[in-house]
């Protein structure tokens, strides 16, 4: 029994590695897996001693909320009328790939610092950091609608708010061939980060608890990287096929999973330190903002199937390196512009910016834009409206509910080992 018990390790060993199959359990039993996911009582690491001088931690950084800031104004502006930024629509992918590095990496360093993720109290806390100001948008929509729309529009609305709130509404777009709400097309990608943050940091609980090789989590990471990009390149056949690959998460999960991968490294200190091995990086990081500036400029005047023929990918890509900058030894002047205060500020509402800048521009009345002057005024009116009422969600909405998130997990951290003994977590987003 014994020789074939070792035989079928051999088995794991030589022939699933490559497709990452394998679980190596290192003595572990399900019961101790389960514990380290969902148990109040977290074991520290044996090595949390070291932890506490060479651990990772992700503490905040002003660079990122700048980098949210420019993200959302990018967004706008493929939005406002009239348009300003074809290719606005990368702010979205600089969206995900930040979302995907900052929650791999709060995850990480929760592993590292008390010894498991506590997956329920990272759920609740994403539920008190995403649905109130969701939700207020949401009805706001659905009172407007029932106040100025015909009832066909009424039920539309509301049936598609349901979508967005139970974050299915993507696949709606792909599949359902009758005409969707319009004030809430853009949260498409909002259902796209949560259908992966349903799997993801389980995934990677079970990973870090099973304490799989790192090789072998890089190479995960890289399969879901790879998939989404050769899953558009090949489907690709037209504009036919454009809801199907722009809208669905598994075309599109690439971006997060390339920030999840600078999140891992982040975490397991594999970036570059001093300024001559991170010189190349520096370089790099201008680098990325060049190819972003110029898909953000030009997108217009590229064919309509380069995005889906390597576009995305490198938009994506070019998002990862510039993290990677951010995270090991950005270039002075960008982190000097990231770091702004009126950059960092937009980031940090950028999420309710999101939510309300396209309601609130698709109600607007239509106008002349003839004139310079004319667009000039309107791009101001349309950014300084939707900019007044996302501060408002911010600090009358969403505000109270992030102090209640932040007493959460300091009841939780109540229970694990005191404070003074363990690096201090930043919040999730």
């Amino acid at each position: 029994m014994t020789r074939l018990v070792r035989h079928f390790n051999h088995f794991l060993d030589r022939f699933t590695e490559p497709a990452l199959i394998y679980f190596h359990w290192y003595g572990t039993t399900f019961r101790e897996i389960g514990g380290r996911l969902f148990s109040r009582e977290r074991p520290m690491p044996e090595h949390r001693d070291k932890l506490l001088v060479d651990g990772f931690r992700l503490g905040y950084r002003p660079a990122l909320d700048g980098l949210r800031g420019v993200a959302i104004l990018t967004v706008m502006a493929i939005h406002v009328k009239p348009i300003i930024l074809w290719g606005g629509s990368i702010g979205v992918d600089i969206f995900f790939v930040l979302s995907g590095f900052l929650i791999t990496a709060l995850l990480f360093e929760e592993s590292e610092s008390t010894g498991a993720i506590d997956l329920k109290r990272f759920y609740l806390r994403r539920a008190l950091r995403l649905l109130p100001a969701l939700v207020a948008m949401l009805v706001f929509c659905c009172l407007y609608s029932l106040a100025f729309d015909k009832p066909s529009d009424v039920t539309t609305t509301c049936k598609d708010s349901l979508a967005v709130l139970f974050y299915y509404f993507n696949w709606r777009l792909a599949f359902d061939p009758t005409p969707p709400a319009v004030p809430l097309l853009h949260t498409w990608s909002l259902s796209v980060e949560e259908q992966f943050y349903f799997v993801w940091p389980v995934l990677l609980a079970c990973l870090l608890a099973m304490r799989v090789r790192r090789s072998r989590v890089v190479l995960l990471v890289l399969v879901g990287i790879i998939g989404p990009g050769v899953f558009r390149f090949v489907c690709w056949t037209g504009i036919e096929s454009f809801p199907r690959l722009y809208f669905c998460t598994d075309a599109r999960a690439d971006a997060l999973f390339m920030g999840s991968l600078v999140g891992l490294l982040a975490g397991w200190n594999w970036l570059p330190r001093g300024s001559r091995p991170s010189r190349p990086l520096k370089l790099a990081g201008w680098a990325a903002v060049f190819v972003l500036a110029l898909h953000a400029l030009k997108s217009s005047h590229l064919p309509g199937s380069y995005m889906y023929k390597g576009g995305f990918t490198i938009v994506a890509g070019s998002a990862a390196i510039l993290l990677l900058s951010l995270n090991s030894s950005p270039p002075v002047w960008l982190r000097w512009i990231l770091e702004t205060r009126i950059l960092v500020w937009l980031g940090r509402i950028s999420y309710g910016l999101y939510l309300w800048h396209f309601p609130l521009i698709d109600r607007l009345p239509p106008q002349n834009y003839s004139k310079t002057t004319y667009h000039i005024a309107s791009w101001l009116l349309q950014y300084g409206g939707c900019i007044g009422v996302a501060a408002g969600s911010y600090y009358l909405i969403e505000r109270p509910f992030l102090r209640l998130k932040t007493k959460i997990g300091r009841r939780v951290s109540s229970i694990s080992p005191p404070v003074s003994e363990r690096p201090s977590l930043p919040q999730a987003a």
